[in-house]
């Protein structure tokens, strides 16, 4: 039961990190929600941002991404906790291609 009440203070503790490191990358703040789990893998951030702002999270090729899951798993690791992030798809999640000339 213990090992419970830990994850759930980690999961807490992560979240709140995750939304530190997001807020001021978005267009619109107020849409983020940031969902906890946990399960014998370790916990997962599910991350529901506005459609607008899915670029300037992911980023270029998934650096900015990939700079944040590494600052989690740095962060979970001296929690001796695995941690992972899962950027879901917006709502009517249709990838739009913007075309210039």
């Amino acid at each position: 039961m213990r090992h419970n009440v830990r994850y759930t203070y980690c999961e807490m503790l992560f979240a709140d990190y995750l939304t530190t490191i997001l807020t001021p990358l978005l267009k619109e703040p107020g849409v983020l929600h940031v969902i906890t789990s946990n399960d014998q893998m370790g916990v997962l951030l599910s991350v529901q941002i506005a459609g607008t702002d899915m670029g300037q999270v992911i980023g270029k090729d998934g650096e900015t991404a990939k700079a944040i899951r590494t600052l989690l798993r740095v962060m979970g690791g001296h929690q001796q906790a695995r941690v992972a992030i899962k950027f879901l798809e917006p709502e009517g999640g249709k990838f739009i291609k913007i075309i210039t000339n």
